[in-house]
């Protein structure tokens, strides 16, 4: 068993052991579920960054390494929760490493794709939900003055600014 498997191995036990059976969850409380770990996963991040010298003012500028690696691996629990809820109860762990391995490596690609075409950040996105349309989960599309949101289902077309200088 490969070692990000063993972890969300783990996390399900850990969670059927407080009481958390994904196999009964109804689509309203798995979202609901989803939402918490959310809020915990980002509450986390914030314990997280307390470790660090983010305040620029203070004298303390020591990173506390272990206080901040324990954060990081709380909030990973919490991600890895959203993972279990969202991929359902039938999957296996193996197949949860797998998906996340297989997005991750995605993302890396697109991410290196962006640096070498020089992203800004702004290029790239839908006119109306404003998500980056090379992300594999984004459905919008952009051909010249037209676009499509899928998110909005809505058709858009791209006004040029035609005002001289």
């Amino acid at each position: 068993m490969d070692k990000l498997t063993e972890m969300i191995t783990a996390q399900a036990n850990l969670q059927e052991r407080l009481g958390i059976n994904f196999d009964e969850m109804t689509a309203d409380e798995r979202q609901k579920y989803i939402e918490k770990m959310y809020i915990a996963a980002i509450r986390e991040l914030g314990e997280a960054l307390d470790e660090t010298p983010w305040k620029f003012w203070s004298k303390n500028q020591l990173t506390n390494a272990k206080a901040f690696a324990a954060e990081l691996s709380d909030t990973f629990q919490f991600i890895i929760n959203m993972w279990l809820a969202m991929m359902g109860p039938a999957v296996e762990p193996r197949d949860i490493a797998g998906a996340m391995h297989a997005m991750m490596m995605k993302k890396i690609t697109i991410n290196n794709q962006r640096i070498d075409a020089g992203y800004d950040g702004k290029k790239g996105k839908c006119q109306r939900c404003k998500r980056a349309i090379d992300d594999p989960a984004v459905r919008c599309w952009r051909i010249d003055d037209q676009g499509y949101c899928a998110y909005e289902d809505a058709d858009y077309n791209v006004i040029r600014d035609t005002v001289s200088s």
